[in-house]
């Protein structure tokens, strides 16, 4: 989808309404992060493509990957998880301050469903599901980038011929860089 700079409904929105919005403070500073692609995993039934996102100079650590895998396979094996087509992803994230662990299925032809889990990156608790309510969490601005990717290789594997070859292609298709 298109956008457009000269889009006319914008002109109803005010300098002053936008002066008063988007006061992220003067000390963030934006940077980029590392994505990598990690080695898929079957289990259950599904295959699903995995990724790590981390600052580069701080990467994901076997252990947490590893405590990553266990608890998708755990989750899984629980029934917390619909994976109807047999595809997903997981985007691991580790930060200064949290880890996320985001599993990702797909859906009604279309459709991405997700499910985060947190945990304090200092003390390694285990991951817990992220509070929901009727406004929540879904990927940060790093997390994004492997999921479009996914919404990406998702689309080229609907229009293709749906065989082996082209799940093999799917399979194949990672995201790896700086996002």
């Amino acid at each position: 989808m298109a956008s457009s700079s000269a889009d006319p409904s914008t002109s109803t929105i005010s300098d002053a309404q936008l002066a008063a919005i988007g006061d992220v403070p003067v000390s963030y500073r934006h940077h980029q992060r590392l994505v990598t692609p990690l080695a898929p995993q079957a289990v259950g039934g599904a295959v699903l493509k995995w990724a790590a996102v981390a600052l580069a100079h701080a990467p994901l650590t076997p252990e947490l990957e590893a405590t990553a895998r266990a608890l998708v396979a755990s989750e899984l094996a629980a029934g917390h998880f619909d994976f109807p087509y047999g595809m997903g992803f997981v985007v691991i994230h580790h930060s200064e301050e949290l880890d996320f662990v985001v599993v990702a299925s797909w859906r009604a032809h279309q459709e991405m469903w997700i499910s985060v889990y947190t945990r304090d990156a200092a003390t390694n608790d285990p991951f817990t599901p992220a509070e929901r309510g009727t406004h929540s969490p879904v990927m940060c601005a790093w997390e994004l980038a492997p999921a479009w990717h996914e919404r990406d290789a998702w689309v080229r594997y609907l229009e293709s011929d749906r065989d082996v070859p082209a799940r093999r292609a799917w399979l194949e298709d990672q995201l790896a860089g700086l996002v």
